[in-house]
């Protein structure tokens, strides 16, 4: 099954490991992809301590954080995330013999999507080669109605107030 969780809303980075928790506890396999996100959050350090976990990550850090105005750079950019999840695809293959439900996690692919560094073609065809014991997680803050209409789960998570807008700095421990 495809679950979502989208928007602008904090915690949904947070929710994904959650489910990746439960799946390990039971003897899953997880495969927990960052794209656009380099930082280190505390809730994919706690995944580390699992044996059967494989966290990967990129070179590049959402625009959101920093500006970039070349096309080169994009160029750039979108080369490293299909090259994630070409990398999602081979431990895909290692994770469909589980004997227990297991689960990849390609967390910000939205925003990937968004910002046409994958272009959603390519993310379809990445999901329609997901064995049946494998859950996906997708996350980001925009979903489009194609990923809506195959997607089992969807949660919105919708930003009301947030202290960003206060010029308070991410923080250790709450924000990653």
């Amino acid at each position: 099954m495809i679950q979502i969780y989208y928007g602008n809303g904090k915690g949904k980075t947070t929710a994904a490991a959650g489910q990746a928790l439960r799946i390990l506890h039971y003897g899953g396999k997880v495969v927990f992809v960052c794209f656009l996100k380099i930082i280190k959050s505390g809730e994919l350090q706690e995944l580390l301590k699992y044996k059967n976990v494989k966290i990967i990550k990129g070179k590049f850090t959402h625009p959101l954080f920093y500006s970039f105005s070349n096309r080169p750079e994009k160029l750039k950019i979108r080369k490293e995330e299909l090259n994630l999840l070409k990398v999602s695809n081979s431990y895909l293959k290692k994770i469909k013999d589980s004997k227990h439900i297991s689960l990849i996690v390609l967390d910000e692919i939205l925003n990937c999507l968004k910002e046409g560094f994958v272009k959603e073609s390519e993310l379809l065809n990445f999901l329609k080669r997901i064995p049946q014991n494998v859950e996906v997680v997708l996350t980001g803050r925009f979903c489009p109605p194609k990923l809506k209409k195959i997607a089992s789960l969807i949660t919105q998570f919708c930003e009301e107030k947030h202290w960003y807008k206060d010029n308070v700095k991410a923080r250790k421990g709450i924000e990653y």
